[in-house]
């Protein structure tokens, strides 16, 4: 088993997602189902989470990635859609200690995100370790 299962605890702590398009919205998608407190860091964002932000459901920071934008978040998730950019986010991300998810990277990143059955008040995680996504979301 190379990723451990693990469920974090997010109520009321700090997660950055870094990028503002349809990979970042597919995250910040999960995350609103926690009570988590969402950052979005992006020189542009879509729509959808321009008004999310416009809601106070989540912050926007309308600029570019800096690392210390990590500084103080439970969890990272690097979406930007540029590999490289994604990188240095995982790099500032690890560097801290902070565990950090790149979208389609898992080299880059420490945590992989699931496929996810909600039924509050029970979430079951499918995990296939990144390599069998059509098999995890048949299940």
């Amino acid at each position: 088993m190379k990723y451990f299962p693990i469920f974090a605890n997010v109520e009321n702590a700090d997660v950055l997602v870094a990028g503002g398009g349809e990979q970042a919205a597919q995250k910040v998608r999960l995350l609103l189902k926690t009570e988590a407190r969402i950052t979005v860091v992006a020189d542009t964002v879509s729509p959808e989470l321009e008004g999310l932000g416009k809601q106070g459901r989540l912050a926007i920071v309308r600029r570019p990635f800096a690392v210390s934008d990590v500084s103080g978040k439970r969890l990272v998730y690097a979406a930007t859609g540029d590999r490289l950019l994604d990188a240095a986010v995982s790099h500032a991300a690890q560097g801290r200690g902070i565990p950090v998810n790149v979208v389609d990277a898992p080299e880059l990143s420490t945590f992989i995100t699931p496929a996810i059955v909600d039924r509050d008040p029970v979430t079951v995680a499918i995990g296939t370790e990144g390599a069998a996504l059509v098999l995890a979301r048949e299940i």
